[in-house]
């Protein structure tokens, strides 16, 4: 978590570059240029450059600079946590889907696949970025368990608002609303977990339940070996330069 005594007009403007350059990105994409999201520039610019890369860097600096703790590098003790999320996420999954996925089964696998690398980049800008800077603006105003719930509402609420960026069906209030919610519950995992990949797969969980029955197709022409290749490159990036 935050750890600077006071915020300074750099950490300001680090912290906004990072958390405003997805967004701003995906607006572009999808109400400018409109580019397709099976095609390779928009997970290529949006998902990795502006939502993985630039996020990232700005972790590092407020990172090395005191502000956010370093707890966004994957370690092998952690192996553990990310077994029991992926176990949550699969029972949310099933869950969700039961009557349907034995249909849907293998697309809900791919839809998975496709889905980490932007389910990643969420959780770098609403998460280890906004997550962590309000809860310590918050925090002397709050008790400490209502400062995280405060700032659990707030980064909720971002995330909700931040899908007017998207095309339909997700860009309506009442998708803003359901997303916020959906949204709390990655926020409550991330605070238990204190981890982006635990809180990533729980995030990736419930994109893919989204995408399935909102019936959703744009993403089903993306092979699955060019999504594991995002998959991948997002990993090493975010490793490599945060630690």
């Amino acid at each position: 978590m935050l750890s600077g005594p006071s915020f300074s007009p750099a950490g300001a403007i680090i912290a906004l570059i990072g958390a405003s350059a997805l967004p701003l990105a995906n607006y572009l994409a999808h109400h400018v240029v409109r580019v397709k999201r099976g095609r390779l520039l928009y997970p290529l610019a949006v998902v990795f450059l502006a939502g993985t890369l630039v996020p990232a860097l700005s972790v590092r600096w407020l990172t090395r600079g005191g502000w956010i703790g370093a707890d966004a590098p994957f370690s092998g003790g952690r192996a553990a946590v990310l077994g029991i999320s992926l176990v949550v996420g699969c029972c949310l999954i099933v869950l969700a889907l039961r009557g349907q996925l034995r249909g849907e089964l293998r697309r809900a696998v791919r839809l998975f696949i496709a889905l980490f690398a932007v389910s990643l980049a969420e959780v770098l800008v609403f998460l280890v970025i906004l997550f962590n800077l309000t809860e310590v603006v918050l925090a002397p105003l709050f008790h400490p368990l209502w400062g995280l719930v405060a700032a659990a509402v707030v980064c909720s609420a971002l995330f909700g608002l931040y899908h007017f960026t998207h095309p339909a069906p997700w860009n309506n209030w009442a998708q803003a609303a359901r997303l916020s919610v959906v949204w709390f519950f990655v926020c409550l995992a991330y605070v238990l977990t204190r981890d982006v990949w635990a809180a990533t797969i729980i995030d990736t969980s419930f994109a893919t339940i989204g995408f399935v029955r909102n019936r959703v197709m744009t993403l089903d022409a993306t092979p699955p070996v060019t999504a594991l290749a995002l998959d991948a490159l997002s990993i090493i990036f975010v490793v490599a330069i945060i630690r």
